[in-house]
């Protein structure tokens, strides 16, 4: 639809590129699950327990940011007390532990990938993806300012939001026939 009359035109929305999208959105407001956390020395079977529950995928492997929290009260500190110090991931379960026995008393720490990327919760979309991609990522711990963990950005989160975003452009996507799925494993 052409429109000539210049203040009727610069009142019909235009959707947004999608690169500018990425660019603007901050994917602090992305994460769509409460990250499923553990400590170094949780037990594996209970990590491995909250890996198949509601955990989107990884269960990020946590140490106290801020002081340990009492240990006669019942309540965990807010999350973003907690600094991520690793994480276990389906992939690393399917390539560490699947068809093995675990090591008696097998805690966390033995199983986890050490030291996971993090991203800003405040950072752009477009970063995000680009850390996900280089790395072969498919989940980034999002941290605060103070380095405490804010939730968790899945390929999953970045899909889902795309899609309502996009909804029509999504669902009328043919299909391409020679498309490769990346070859590369998460983390390498």
């Amino acid at each position: 639809m052409q429109v000539n009359d210049p203040m009727l035109s610069s009142k019909i929305s235009r959707p947004r590129p999608v690169e500018e999208v990425f660019r603007q959105e901050r994917v602090g407001c992305l994460s769509r699950t409460e990250p499923a956390i553990g400590f170094p020395e949780t037990p594996l079977t209970e990590v491995l327990r909250r890996l198949r529950g509601d955990s989107g995928g990884c269960v990020i492997i946590v140490e106290p940011a801020v002081a340990p929290p009492d240990p006669s009260s019942n309540r965990l500190p807010e999350r973003n007390s907690w600094k991520p110090v690793g994480i276990l991931t389906e992939r690393d379960y399917l390539d560490k532990i699947a068809g093995k026995p675990p090591r008696p008393g097998a805690t966390a720490a033995a199983y986890m990938t050490p030291h996971p990327r993090t991203i800003s919760a405040d950072e752009s979309l477009d970063a995000a993806i680009q850390l996900m991609t280089q790395g072969g990522y498919r989940h980034l711990p999002l941290v605060d300012r103070d380095g405490g963990l804010a939730g968790v950005l899945s390929v999953r989160d970045i899909i889902f939001y795309l899609a309502e975003l996009f909804p029509t452009d999504v669902m009328n996507l043919p299909p391409r026939l020679h498309q490769r799925a990346c070859s590369r494993r998460e983390g390498e």
